[in-house]
């Protein structure tokens, strides 16, 4: 009568005090604030994605379409370069969308016809048919040289000549006097180089050949020669002396100093040497109590071992058109060598703009620069030779 199953547990069971009743779902107040900036990027809301300004251009990733590029963000300006630089979701810097329409490399931003692949930025310019080819908003260019340098060069050929102008991007061929220069280097619109071959003494014309026809150049290359039998042209010093004793190492402080005995002179990149001296004697012309206005005196340096001809013995070294020359100046005249034809002394002095050592030497001549008389040192020398010029060594400046 009195069996446990009347007083059954679950008659108060823990489910009638049951944790439900104080569930926060029940909680109007949102105790659990999970709103809150739990990023800590000041963002203010319920979503945990760190917002950042990578590029420091002062947008958030959120809305910079490129947080690494700091060119790249809202109201950017627009480039020219296929890439959406103001994050309007376009690359817009034109109306075509920066595209390459015709396929010839250039954007429509910068292609003035984007419908023809021939007309682009760099395009050889056609000069008859009436369009802007390279887009530099010139029209029809033709090839115009303004500078040639040197103008003049050994006959045997060999070299360097740098012609500049505009319109020389499609120059095919250069000529000189009707033969074809060694090598033709087309550097860019305005540059070309090229090696001159072996021509004939005498001036002749440089005439330049693109797709669509040849241009002369104004002034004319002239192929110079040696002054064989002219007369003779020897290295001294101050006084007319052929015959110099020890060398002289000298470091001038940018001007010309006192007469020296100059066979060798050593000076910082930049600097003026010292006098170097050359006499010359040329029957007919040396004769007279004054400089003769028909002879032509030029001093010049070139890299030791190059002879500043190929005529030069053997092993002497190779020719290489590497002698820079100026004009020398008129010293005084005087029949130094007693019972022998009177001589002209001339002098000049040397800026170089590179370090090394050169070879010094000086040049005349009687034909305005056609054939040259070469000096050294030796007076019986019946050939040049480059061992026996005067030197000069450039070394970097004297703290």
């Amino acid at each position: 009568g009195d069996d446990d199953t009347g007083d059954d547990d679950t008659g108060d069971d823990d489910t009638g005090d049951d944790d439900t009743g104080d569930d926060d779902t029940g909680d109007d107040a949102d105790d659990d604030d999970d709103a809150g900036d739990d990023d800590d990027d000041d963002a203010g809301d319920d979503d945990d994605t760190v917002m950042m300004d990578a590029d420091g251009d002062g947008y958030w990733s959120d809305v910079d379409c490129d947080d690494y590029e700091e060119d790249i963000y809202p109201g950017a300006s627009e480039q020219c370069d296929g890439v959406d630089s103001d994050c309007n979701g376009t690359a817009d810097a034109d109306a075509a969308g920066e595209v390459d329409a015709d396929g010839d490399g250039s954007l429509s931003c910068e292609d003035c016809d984007d419908t023809n692949p021939l007309i682009h930025p760099g395009a050889t310019e056609n000069p008859n048919n009436l369009t802007d080819d390279d887009c530099d908003l010139v029209t029809d260019e033709s090839i115009t040289v303004t500078s040639v340098w040197p103008d003049d060069g050994i006959y045997h050929g060999g070299t360097t000549v740098t012609l500049t102008g505009s319109g020389l991007a499609g120059v095919a061929s250069v000529t000189l006097g009707g033969t074809e220069v060694e090598n033709l280097d087309v550097e860019d619109d305005t540059t070309i180089e090229v090696i001159t071959a072996a021509g004939t003494i005498g001036s002749v014309e440089i005439e330049l050949s693109d797709a669509w026809g040849s241009y002369v150049v104004s002034d004319p290359f002239t192929f110079t020669g040696l002054a064989d039998g002219l007369g003779t042209a020897e290295l001294t010093d101050a006084s007319g002396d052929t015959t110099i004793g020890a060398p002289t190492d000298v470091l001038p402080d940018g001007s010309p100093g006192p007469p020296v005995d100059p066979i060798e002179q050593t000076v910082s990149i930049g600097a003026e040497t010292d006098y170097y001296y050359a006499l010359v004697t040329i029957a007919g012309v040396t004769d007279a109590a004054a400089e003769d206005p028909g002879l032509q005196a030029e001093i010049g340096y070139g890299f030791q071992g190059m002879s500043p001809f190929p005529d030069a013995p053997t092993g002497s070294g190779s020719y290489v058109d590497s002698w820079t020359w100026h004009p020398a100046e008129f010293d005084a005249v005087s029949p130094y060598n007693a019972g022998t034809q009177p001589s002209d002394l001339y002098r000049g002095t040397l800026t170089a703009s590179s370090y090394g050592s050169f070879l010094v030497s000086f040049r005349f001549s009687v034909d305005g620069g056609l054939n040259w008389l070469y000096a050294d040192s030796d007076p019986l020398a019946v050939a040049l030779q480059p061992d026996l010029m005067w030197f000069l060594h450039v070394v970097p400046p004297v703290p």
